[in-house]
């Protein structure tokens, strides 16, 4: 689970929060197999719009031609069945 939400404005939240294209990297440097992006669409945290992060990690997975079965890209309130 990676965080990928409440990165807006960079200039103020870079040494807090990832935003997606980080996440995304951070994935691959830990050399995890699946990855479920959190920390975002719940609450109002920040300047980028509710659906911007699940968005940009999508296109970020996608850039990084990783298979879309090892994003658990989990809708908000959604759980997933164990394992995949």
């Amino acid at each position: 689970m990676l965080p990928v939400g409440a990165y807006a404005p960079r200039w103020f939240m870079r040494n807090m929060h990832m935003d997606p294209e980080e996440a995304v990297l951070a994935f691959r440097d830990l050399g995890a197999r699946i990855m479920v992006p959190m920390h975002w669409g719940t609450f109002w945290l920040f300047r980028e719009p509710a659906l911007e992060p699940i968005q940009r990690t999508r296109a970020a997975w996608a850039a990084v031609s990783r298979n879309h079965a090892d994003l658990w890209d989990l809708a908000v309130g959604e759980n997933h069945p164990f394992p995949r």
